[in-house]
């Protein structure tokens, strides 16, 4: 009678046991000897803590195991090939996942999955807005699925099949992260950023190169232009250790030029000494031959003239030139911020506006946004109030595809400023107070 139940714990004890009505039972069983706060610490091991259940139940209906375990045992040996082999992943997983994982009996696992499905051991879903179905596991489900891996001795086979779905998949968003194809891309990877977060984690453990290169080079691109710079900042030190000797070939050539990139640019005033290094390493790189890719070759070309002014202007102005309108765009923005810094406004305000043209030809979402960001900060810098709106409003939807959260909120402070400057008090003083709770709460 005197137990303790904290609406919250409780709240998240039940997430946790995914709502399952004899799991929270069990669990509440539990509130006899154990806090609930206690219990959700322990759900690490929760088939062996959800035990006792009513004794007058079916045996079955006694223990939370023995209730998956019923499930389990009227699936086909294929079924449950397929079931311990999908608990690998942690937040959720597509079709193509599944069949790389698959193994042997690949050849049935549209099947076995949507068997499934039926026994309500994977539930299925689409989203109205991207069109992406995706399968999830009940996490107690997954962890039953991840006892059962273990048992049947697959786990390194497995994560061969997991770093091989990765892989093939990092290396085709990174090639369709920029253009037409750049915002369907940024929801496909958006879906699969904790299974791709956790596959560079366990190849960074095992030291396997070539996965960690094409893992985290998509990721630390994505992180960049949704402006989550932390994520690259943390995981750098880990993938240059990691790549550290290495001699990439083919694609994995490629893949490590991102990473070289993409570190290079991110620790030049972060961490100079790492920042360095990966420009070392993608001279070295490209000392041969140029890199398939012309736009990350441009992007390697940009970081290799890092602390050399000239170089660095003379390329800028090249790209500015260039027939490849993604090229043309990089270069504009690039010079415009450079322009803004230096306080030469006006002449900012041309090269943006060119910027802006040659991303609506490229029709790539990012240089569009940062573009129209570009403009509505110069006319604002420039007391244009009203031109400064426009484009912020312009960027500030764009970016919002993309869920490029630090963006977003600096756009919402210059919308403030400028609305208080164009006399909508009301509208300044709401967004400004939501800007202030917000750091509040953080």
């Amino acid at each position: 009678p005197g137990v303790v139940l904290p609406p919250e714990a409780v709240a998240r004890l039940c997430a946790r046991l995914d709502g399952l009505p004899l799991a929270i039972e069990l669990a509440a069983a539990r509130t006899r000897s154990l806090s609930v706060e206690e219990i959700e610490r322990r759900l690490g091991n929760r088939f062996a803590l959800l035990t006792g259940g009513d004794r007058t139940a079916p045996e079955r209906h006694r223990t939370l195991f023995a209730v998956i375990d019923w499930s389990w045992n009227l699936l086909g040996a294929s079924e449950q090939s397929l079931m311990r082999r999908l608990s690998v992943f942690l937040d959720g997983f597509s079709s193509e996942a599944a069949e790389a994982v698959a193994g042997a009996g690949g050849a049935s696992v549209l099947d076995d999955l949507d068997a499934l499905v039926a026994q309500s051991l994977v539930t299925v879903s689409e989203d109205a807005e991207t069109g992406i179905l995706r399968y999830r596991m009940l996490e107690t489900v997954r962890e039953f699925g991840d006892l059962e891996l273990t048992s049947a001795g697959e786990t390194d086979d497995v994560r061969a099949g997991v770093d091989a779905w990765a892989v093939a998949f990092a290396r085709g968003a990174l090639t369709r992260m920029h253009g037409p194809e750049q915002v369907p891309t940024f929801a496909r990877v958006t879906a699969e950023q904790d299974n791709l977060v956790a596959v560079l984690r366990s190849a960074i453990d095992g030291r396997r190169q070539s996965t960690a290169a094409a893992v985290f080079a998509v990721l630390a691109y994505y992180w960049s232009l949704r402006s989550t710079h932390t994520e690259v900042l943390g995981f750098g030190p880990a993938v240059m250790e990691v790549l550290s000797g290495w001699e990439p070939e083919s694609d994995d050539r490629e893949a490590a030029a991102a990473c070289y990139a993409l570190v290079g640019g991110t620790f030049l005033y972060a961490g100079l000494r790492t920042a360095v290094r990966a420009i070392s390493r993608l001279r070295r790189l490209r000392r041969d031959r140029p890199f398939e890719d012309p736009r990350l070759d441009a992007i390697a070309a940009l970081v290799l003239s890092a602390g050399h002014v000239e170089p660095g202007m003379q390329l800028l102005a090249e790209f500015r030139r260039s027939d490849d309108p993604e090229l043309a765009a990089m270069g504009s923005l690039l010079t415009a911020q450079l322009q803004e810094n230096a306080g030469e406004l006006d002449e900012g305000l041309v090269v943006a506006s060119h910027a802006h043209a040659k991303a609506l030809e490229a029709e790539d979402a990012w240089s569009i946004a940062s573009a129209a960001q570009a403009l509505a900060q110069l006319h604002s810098q420039l007391a244009h109030p009203r031109d400064a709106l426009e484009w912020a409003e312009r960027a500030h939807s764009g970016l919002a595809l993309l869920q490029a959260t630090g963006d977003l909120r600096q756009l919402d402070w210059l919308i403030a400023v400028n609305s208080i400057s164009a006399g909508d008090i009301a509208r300044g003083r709401e967004l400004l107070e939501n800007y202030l709770y917000e750091e509040v709460d953080r």
